[in-house]
């Protein structure tokens, strides 16, 4: 049998490694084969490539000897991968299922309860030791995900030195001077923790899940334009109340969007991985 690329089947040292069945039905194969002198060959309507008037100096054909090697790579990446998800998904599906319930309680006490303290003065305790408690489980999450990807590790410290500002913030007299460093490092300290956290989901759906994997990049991407336009509205407060004060809300707003979305695909995330199963191969 002859190949598009005018190679002989029957003597392809590659095709018993490969398990190739031919052009037609092996790497060649019209939609999912990787071989592009074959996808070439049909789009210009050509059974081989020596029927072409461009095949002197033509690079795919220049290149057809490293197809077969290109694509047992290929195989061997994709065999390895399959194996470490494997090992990885019940790690994955166990601690991402487990954040997942740890953001509620997280926003109860850092935003709910909050805002009833300035009417229930006794709430304003329950909250910090529901944060302290939650911020405390978060990293301890993220660092059983270490493993897995060094991106949960580092957002695990980020979220450790997180918890021991809010502690020094809410330690301290409303009127201390350095409270607006702490609050500052801790702004800066939970951007660092979310990106990530998001960056590490993103990573380990890449081939378990892309359309999720790409929400997550998105959902960055939204939260840095956010935090932009409450930058822009602290400043146009200074300035022109009147603009500044909408944007504020519009920006608040958004961020309780995030948060949702936040949980919606944690959710989603968790949920890949506790049900993944290995596929059959090739």
């Amino acid at each position: 049998m002859e190949s598009y690329c005018g190679k002989d089947c029957g003597s392809c040292a590659w095709s018993e490694r490969l398990n190739c069945p031919g052009c037609e039905e092996g790497m060649g194969k019209r939609f999912s084969g990787p071989c592009g002198i074959a996808a070439c060959c049909r789009e210009k309507g050509h059974q081989r490539c020596d029927t072409c008037g461009h095949l002197s100096g033509c690079p795919l054909q220049a290149e057809r000897d490293e197809v077969p090697a290109r694509e047992f790579r290929r195989r061997e990446e994709e065999r390895v991968r399959r194996e470490t998800l494997t090992e990885q998904a019940p790690v994955l599906g166990k601690w991402l299922w487990l954040l997942f319930w740890l953001v509620a309680p997280r926003e109860v006490g850092g935003v709910f309860l909050g805002l009833l303290s300035q009417f229930f003065p006794r709430l304003d305790a329950v909250g910090t030791v529901l944060s302290c408690v939650c911020f405390l489980a978060c990293a301890f999450f993220f660092w059983r995900l270490g493993p897995v990807r060094r991106e949960y590790q580092t957002a695990s410290l980020c979220q450790l030195a997180l918890s021991a500002l809010c502690l020094l913030t809410w330690i301290l007299p409303g009127e201390h001077p350095a409270l607006t460093v702490l609050n500052l490092g801790a702004l800066a300290l939970g951007f660092c923790r979310n990106y990530l956290a998001y960056r590490a989901h993103a990573l380990v759906l890449a081939g378990v899940d892309d359309a999720l994997s790409e929400r997550w990049r998105r959902l960055w991407k939204y939260t840095v334009w956010v935090m932009y336009g409450l930058a822009a509205s602290i400043l146009l407060l200074l300035l022109l109340i009147f603009i500044g004060f909408p944007l504020a809300v519009v920006c608040c707003l958004a961020l309780l969007v995030l948060e949702v979305l936040e949980m919606v695909y944690l959710w989603r995330t968790a949920k890949a991985f506790r049900t993944w199963q290995p596929p059959l191969g090739d």
